[in-house]
């Protein structure tokens, strides 16, 4: 598989806080998260910051049951650092 997408210079430079990010520990979340902040905070400092950083909506979407169930275990695990996330079940 081509890590042409991920790497630093090729990416689309979006700020990843680590809150939809299924694949990371809370550890590693948080320090993204932290990093992440310190850029935004730093674009409060620049004239024209609308049109250096945007904000986007976001979501993780499990498909199937085992999506589901991580998707909630991580949800469960986060939510204490990443306050502003929220779950949203499939009603049946």
């Amino acid at each position: 598989m081509s890590k042409v997408n991920s790497h630093g210079q090729n990416n689309s430079q979006t700020l990843h806080f680590g809150d939809i990010e299924t694949s990371y520990t809370l550890e590693k979340a948080i320090k993204v998260k932290a990093a992440a902040e310190m850029i935004v905070h730093y674009t409060d400092t620049i004239q024209n910051r609308e049109r250096v950083i945007f904000r986007y909506p976001k979501m993780a979407i499990g498909v199937g049951e085992s999506e589901c169930q991580l998707l909630r275990k991580c949800f469960e695990i986060f939510h204490k650092f990443f306050q502003q996330c929220n779950y949203w079940k499939r009603n049946r």
